[in-house]
């Protein structure tokens, strides 16, 4: 099954607080992953603490973190339930922040097994660069190489400048604020290297993972065998 992917907001909040509160665009759609990315800039100069995320009726699991080794650092969720509701999404920190942006994606063509999107999850890996006009993340070879889906989320040092998603992705979101940038790609197909360019040097953080398709329809389970005699 081909995987698609539905943007549900993409905004920035400069506000200097500890909780932000996110409106979507739409209420999530049953049986789909939710991707849930966070580039955060901490208001005090330290390493962003990693935030909880609630809304939807859904629970929504931490999946991977950049190191932060300054006050900026990309956070990634998931999430999946077969009864979402509408509402908002709310993000909430220990402590008060300079600004968040954020990326939150839905879809669908997914496996569904697992608890909240656990079994479309196969894999995700971080990274960080810095003074660098390219971030590129390295992933293991994936399970699906036709049809599986690898997916990038960024943050910036700066917000100035362009970033610009690797030829063959499908980009998501791009958006400067508040000396932060943030920017989301996909492409359908293995690449264990996915990257992102910007125009000017400067501190890339990275969160990576592979997106799993769900079986095509019809498919049966090569454990199944037929002989003389009936199924086995």
């Amino acid at each position: 099954m081909t995987i698609t992917a539905v943007v549900l907001a993409e905004d920035n909040d400069g506000t200097n607080q500890s909780v932000y509160t996110i409106t979507l665009g739409a209420t999530p759609a049953a049986n789909a992953l939710i991707l849930v990315a966070l580039v955060v800039k901490d208001s005090g100069g330290d390493n962003p603490p990693r935030p909880t995320v609630a809304g939807n009726s859904l629970t929504y699991v931490f999946v991977d973190e950049t190191p932060g080794s300054d006050s900026r650092r990309v956070f990634l969720f998931r999430a999946m339930g077969a009864s979402p509701t509408a509402g908002d999404i709310t993000v909430t920190f220990s402590n008060s922040q300079d600004i968040v942006h954020w990326a939150i994606t839905e879809w669908s063509g997914v496996d569904t097994s697992g608890t909240d999107g656990s079994g479309a999850v196969v894999q995700s890996v971080n990274d960080e660069d810095t003074g660098t006009t390219t971030i590129t993340v390295t992933l293991a070879a994936f399970g699906d190489a036709t049809n599986n889906v690898s997916y990038i989320s960024i943050g910036t040092l700066t917000g100035s400048g362009t970033r610009t998603q690797e030829s063959g992705y499908t980009e998501l979101v791009d958006d400067s604020a508040g000396a932060v940038g943030q920017a989301t790609a996909f492409k359908i197909g293995e690449d264990t290297s996915p990257s992102y360019d910007t125009s000017v040097t400067t501190d890339h953080y990275a969160v990576a993972v592979e997106i799993k398709a769900a079986a095509a329809a019809g498919a049966t389970d090569p454990g199944w065998f037929q002989s003389i005699g009936g199924w086995f």
